[in-house]
């Protein structure tokens, strides 16, 4: 477990503003998500492969190099990062 500590100079209520700051990161990092799934379903139907097949032939060396595997790896990696960064924010609990 780790800790911050917030430290203002002004005098006033820092817990409101740092719960609103999380949770508009969390809005953004959810609308990337929808965003990368969106790109992640366009690349399993135009190929008829999900994401997760796609990976591991790409990662055994079993898929052609072409500007579509670029981004779907891409996207995939993408992904995997904001779920991570969701589900770290999701953690977060503030102390008073």
């Amino acid at each position: 477990m780790s800790d911050v500590r917030v430290i203002s100079s002004r005098n006033c209520e820092l817990k409101p503003i740092v719960t609103a700051a999380l949770e508009n990161e969390s809005k953004i990092i959810s609308a990337g998500i929808k965003r990368t799934e969106t790109r992640l379903k366009y690349f399993e139907v135009k190929y008829k492969l999900g994401s997760s097949e796609f990976l591991e032939l790409y990662e055994r060396d079993e898929m052609d190099e072409n500007m579509d595997s670029a981004e779907w790896i891409g996207e995939i990696r993408i992904f995997e990062r904001l779920k991570e960064k969701l589900e770290m924010l999701k953690d977060i609990e503030i102390a008073n």
